[in-house]
């Protein structure tokens, strides 16, 4: 299952979904096999070697998905984008969890706005997330609404 931030190609929409790194740990077997695949010690040093890796694996693929994208032709008709016709930057509705995950987890998120986790507290942080993402939109719309960008 993945966790992290989503890349959408504005040509085509395909989406990139960065992975956990627990999935990219357990395709090897877990932890210590992957340690001993790239030929790293069961150390303290070790650890924090391969969790360095382990982003530029995950930073890899995020480049390679943009480098094979670059050069699509817009055929997205998705509900959950808008286009500026004027200059045609896309805007993409984030996730959830895209949004969670800047603020380190949704435990981190609902501290951060003052709400304590319990039923309550999630249903007003996931309320919180949906004006966040409708602001977003609506910035968008204003930022294009007399666009000049060519």
């Amino acid at each position: 299952m993945a966790w992290g931030d989503e890349l959408r190609c504005e040509g085509c929409g395909e989406i990139w979904v960065e992975p956990s790194k627990n999935s990219l740990k357990k395709s090897f077997g877990g932890m210590h096999k992957f340690m001993a695949a790239v030929g790293l010690r069961r150390t303290p040093d070790g650890y924090e070697q391969a969790n360095l890796i382990i982003d530029s694996l995950i930073d890899f693929a995020r480049k390679s998905f943009r480098m094979e994208h670059q050069n699509c032709s817009y055929t997205s008709s998705e509900s959950d984008e808008e286009r500026c016709e004027v200059c045609g930057e896309i805007w993409v509705e984030p996730s959830k969890n895209s949004i969670k995950k800047s603020f380190g987890g949704m435990h981190n998120f609902m501290r951060s706005h003052g709400l304590k986790c319990q039923p309550g507290g999630y249903k007003e942080a996931n309320l919180i997330i949906d004006n966040m993402i409708a602001q977003d939109r609506e910035d968008f719309r204003m930022d294009h609404q007399n666009c000049w960008c060519l």
